[in-house]
Order: structure tokens, then sequence, then C-alpha cells
């Protein structure tokens, strides 16, 4: 029942287009980074289905895996803005052959309360983040609102439009990556992280595009070159 309602609002929502991206990042709410941008003018209730599915989710069993789902609506504030608060934690039967490193593996992962996602409406979209605490939406707000497209000059050589459009910083990722490493507990590293700052590395944006029209599909991919 919540999938099917949530199935119904996506195709209701009449999508814009669909916006989503990763990284990773380091400390206590753990490695994943990422968001996902609906636009859309019917953020609220496609929002209002997603707590349904949620909802409807609650706790599900599979194996010796126990997946909870809380969805806290409206709990924090950022600006004027409300914005819900899901949390998924798993849980492994002790007594399970490798229990105590799926927990590890999840901790280091997402973070020691599980995976927190916030989720909020907006005015043309509907945005969520996964990981990263607070700071993760506060950083998508405050992008959102200044208007600004710090990858206007990554795009201005790529199709004007297109009905795919992958952008990937190799350099970037494997930086965040290495700086994350000298923070994981119980894995020691080659380097300190001193020594991963000092290099220094400046995103540099790959990008692989896909353009279809009738009876074809044209695909480019672009690699920077130092």
């Amino acid at each position: 029942e919540g999938m099917e309602a949530y199935v119904a609002a996506m195709k209701s929502a009449k999508a814009e287009s669909v916006v989503t991206g990763l990284d990773l990042g380091s400390g206590k709410n753990g490695l994943i980074r990422s968001f996902f941008l609906v636009e859309t003018t019917k953020a609220a209730d496609l929002q209002a289905a997603a707590r349904t599915l949620y909802e409807k989710i609650h706790e599900m069993k599979v194996g010796e895996v126990t997946t909870k789902v809380v969805v806290t609506p409206d709990s924090e504030t950022f600006g004027k803005r409300k914005c819900d608060l899901i949390t998924t934690t798993q849980e492994v039967d002790p007594t399970s052959p490798g229990a105590g490193m799926v927990k590890k593996m999840n901790a280091i992962l997402y973070g020691e309360n599980g995976v927190q996602s916030r989720m909020t409406s907006l005015s043309d979209g509907l945005l969520l983040t996964q990981g990263g605490g607070k700071e993760s939406m506060e950083a998508a707000l405050q992008t959102y609102d200044s208007g600004h497209n710090s990858l206007a000059d990554v795009r201005k050589d790529l199709p004007a439009e297109s009905h795919l459009l992958v952008l990937f910083d190799l350099p970037g990722l494997v930086y965040n990556g290495l700086l994350a490493a000298t923070t994981l507990p119980d894995v020691p590293v080659p380097f300190q992280r001193a020594a991963v700052e000092e290099l220094q590395i400046a995103r540099s944006y790959g990008s692989v595009t896909a353009v279809g029209s009738e009876g074809s599909l044209n695909i480019q991919a672009h690699v920077p070159v130092p």
C-alpha cells in the first residue's frame, strides 16, 4: 500500500528532472554522503507519500538481519524550513557469524546512529540528504538558496540539453577517501592525514552525457587532461 501510494505520487509529481550526488566524508557521521533532488511543483505531496512509505516499512527482517525505519516528521528546523528525520538501523542476531563485523561496517559507513536521512520540501522540488548529519542538509540548502551553480564552467562545454548527465570527480573522490581512511578506527594506514592534506588535489570533473532522439542515442564522454 505504501509503495503503491509512493509510485502514484511520483507519477503525479511529473518531475522535470532528478539530480543525485555521492561523496565520501569523515567523522562521527560515517563515510557516505549523498543527496537526492526531485524537481517538481508537487513536492509536499511527494514528501507525504514518502513518509507513508517509510512508516509502512517500519520493520522488516531478512534472514538474521532486522531493519528498522523511524520517521520523525518536521523534527528539525533550517531557517524557515522544517525537515523530516528518517533513521534506519540494522540489528544482526548476535549469535550469527560475522555479526560484529556487520555492526562495525555499518558504523564506519553511516555512523553510530545508523543511516540518517533528512527530507524537506522546496518551492520547486523535494530534497533529501543522507549521511553527514545536519551539516549536509545545511550545506545543500545554502547552495540551493544561493542560486549559484558551482559547476557552470564544467557544464558549458557539454550539450545544452541531455536525457542523462553524469559528472564524476575522480581526483576529489580519491582525496576524500584518503582523508577518510586516516579517521577509521582500528584500520592502520601507511600515511598521516597531514600528508594527504599537503597534496592539495583540485577537483576535476569528467562527464558522460546521453542525448536521445527518434531512432538514435548519442553518448559522449569527456575526461579532463591536466
